[in-house]
């Protein structure tokens, strides 16, 4: 694997809610529990996994919009939870994060070209050089106009209202994106091309990005390497090749299962998952997966099973890997 760009150790972000008579009792929602990752650099990670089992938690808590509860975040060699204020100001131009609906990520009062400037003005730019030179340049990389400057967000397709989300977070030239399905709010057809325009910005800018998806024919098009996770935990990762390949988790295979198969002539044996996700205020004892798991036994319920090699660069958190 490359040079980390950015590590991530026993992450941990619990949200307290109070529930009971009279909402008196405090209780925690593991929503990100014990997540390890890294991201090498210029390589995509893809994160992996049904709605709500934190994905979105996990990026933001990176990117320390949300306050971790505990762990720690290392970007460049830098623990973020150990910086000042001032310190952060400066690492934040290298890291940027592009949201999963266009349509509330961009203020409807403000033109794309302010839009643009104001992280720039931010960071102590000069407002007359980025209009002069700066703005046009980033429009006409993500596939945009001159004119498309005073425009307001209204007047854009959802496509293009991506491609402006996708021009503010390069206007700080930053060496590593967090994409939260920058694609599920567009058309199948919009879809590919923003995919094909996020692949050509990191050949040309040299970027790492952290690829939160559900999709997994689109993880596949875009990821180096893949982490599966699950209620909070990783269950799988590694490289995307070797995953696609011999997924090992019964939770990965469920989710390879319920892909489809554009060919009516081929045939897939679905993994059908009984039971619902777990309550994440007060999840299963030992594998978080074991209430839903085909494979299942005494041991799955009483210990935490912890990441294993499959290969060199394969690990799998199960007691009966395949």
């Amino acid at each position: 694997m490359p040079d980390a760009i950015l590590e991530v150790k026993n992450l941990r972000k619990y949200f307290q809610v109070k529930m009971g008579f009279f909402s008196r009792a405090t209780y925690n929602v593991r929503a990100v529990d014990g997540v390890d990752l890294t991201v090498g650099r210029g390589e995509t990670l893809a994160v992996v996994g049904e709605s709500g089992c934190g994905k979105t938690t996990l990026a933001r808590t990176i990117m320390l919009l949300v306050e971790p509860t505990g762990g720690d975040i290392y970007f460049e060699g830098k623990n973020l939870l150990k910086l000042s204020d001032a310190e952060m100001k400066k690492v934040r131009r290298n890291m940027q994060m592009v949201f999963q609906d266009p349509f509330s990520s961009l203020d409807p009062r403000m033109k794309v070209k302010d839009l643009l400037y104001e992280p720039i003005i931010a960071q102590g730019g000069d407002e007359k050089e980025v209009l002069k030179e700066r703005i046009p340049t980033l429009l006409g990389t993500v596939g945009l106009e001159r004119w498309h400057m005073d425009s307001f967000p209204h007047e854009f397709s959802g496509g293009q209202k991506q491609r402006i989300a996708i021009a503010r977070a390069l206007t700080l030239s930053p060496s590593f994106l967090v994409l939260d399905e920058p694609t599920s709010f567009l058309d199948v057809s919009v879809q590919a091309q923003i995919l094909n325009l996020l692949r050509k910005i990191q050949s040309d800018f040299k970027l790492s990005y952290m690829f939160i998806s559900h999709n997994l024919r689109v993880v596949a098009h875009m990821s180096d390497r893949v982490a599966i996770m699950y209620a909070g935990s990783i269950m799988e990762k590694g490289r995307a090749e070797d995953i696609f390949k011999a997924p090992s988790h019964p939770y990965t295979q469920a989710l390879f299962s319920a892909v489809p198969i554009p060919d009516p002539k081929r045939r897939r044996t679905r993994v059908i998952l009984r039971g619902e996700v777990p309550n994440l205020v007060n999840p299963p004892p030992g594998c978080k997966f074991n209430p839903r798991c085909p494979k299942a036994d005494k041991i799955c319920s009483q210990r935490v099973p912890e990441l294993m090699k499959v290969s060199a660069e394969h690990v799998v958190a199960c007691h009966y890997p395949d």
